[in-house]
């Protein structure tokens, strides 16, 4: 009995093991060696750099946990955690198992070995199935034109909006190559910059776009802890441009015809006016 059921541990823990390497690698079947990896190692490397991205970012700042890319990465890391434990769990039965076993205790070392071969099962036959975002459709409970939250700013809670149709060529095709909004034939780089700066006087009140720049960063400074002061010469400016999604060709460079040609966030017009205003009136 004593040798059965050590036999049967050893078997049920032999073949464990094989199907936790057989989840990543490809193994010969002759001698059970790794021949090569699969791409089920993506899993725990994935989860891995989850847990490391989120330990980095929220520990040294907990209001981090909202942001979007920790909400992305919290499922994976807990989903990691949660796999790292059944699988240790898995090994720590069976060890007990053995030891029980060796002691002629049969009942206690059978359970054990069920409950570690039902933990091991539990972190090997996940369902494949895949995952994506719900999307979830709601009405603003507060309406239009009742904003919430705590107002911040220059002129706080102040938003600023211009538009000018003389910016762009309204008979161009944007999702026709060649003829998108964003290239010079159709869009209006004095316009966009006059766009800007009208929108950075109206943010701030001020009589200048020099004044309206000096008041942007002495705002920005006072609420970074710095004082009540302006630009200063050798200072780096980190400027966030929203492109992100903007795929307009192959990953070999060649054109596609798949309707998405313009689909770009920030056009080089606006981000060049940006520049413009940096170097020539806030002087960086």
């Amino acid at each position: 009995m004593a040798v059965f059921c050590y036999s049967r541990l050893l078997k049920t823990e032999y073949a464990m093991k094989k199907q936790i390497l057989s989840r990543f690698f490809n193994l010969c079947p002759h001698s059970g060696r790794i021949k090569s990896v699969k791409a089920g190692l993506f899993f725990p490397l994935a989860g891995l750099a989850g847990l490391i991205w989120l330990l980095l970012r929220v520990i040294p700042k907990p209001s981090r946990a909202t942001y979007p890319c920790m909400k992305v990465a919290f499922p994976l890391a807990a989903t990691f955690i949660a796999w790292i434990a059944a699988m240790a769990s898995s090994v720590f039965i069976f060890h007990q198992a053995q030891a029980r076993l060796k002691q002629s205790r049969w009942l206690v070392g059978g359970v054990l070995l069920v409950l570690g071969a039902a933990v091991g099962l539990s972190a090997l036959l996940t369902p494949q199935k895949k995952a994506g975002a719900a999307i979830v459709y709601t009405q603003d409970p507060y309406g239009p034109t009742n904003p919430i939250g705590v107002p911040k700013g220059i002129n706080p809670g102040r938003v600023v909006w211009v538009h000018n149709p003389d910016a762009t060529n309204e008979n161009c095709i944007p999702d026709q190559w060649g003829d998108g909004y964003f290239l010079d034939k159709n869009c209006n780089q004095a316009v966009v910059d006059e766009m800007l700066s009208t929108a950075l006087l109206k943010l701030t009140d001020a009589e200048s776009e020099e004044s309206a720049w000096d008041q942007v960063f002495r705002y920005f400074n006072r609420n970074h802890d710095k004082g009540d002061v302006g630009y200063s010469a050798g200072e780096t400016i980190f400027i966030k441009i929203n492109a992100v999604h903007a795929w307009t060709t192959k990953s070999d460079g060649s054109i596609k015809n798949d309707g998405n040609y313009g689909n770009v966030d920030s056009s080089p017009q606006a981000v060049l006016a940006m520049l413009r205003q940096l170097v020539n009136k806030a002087g960086v």
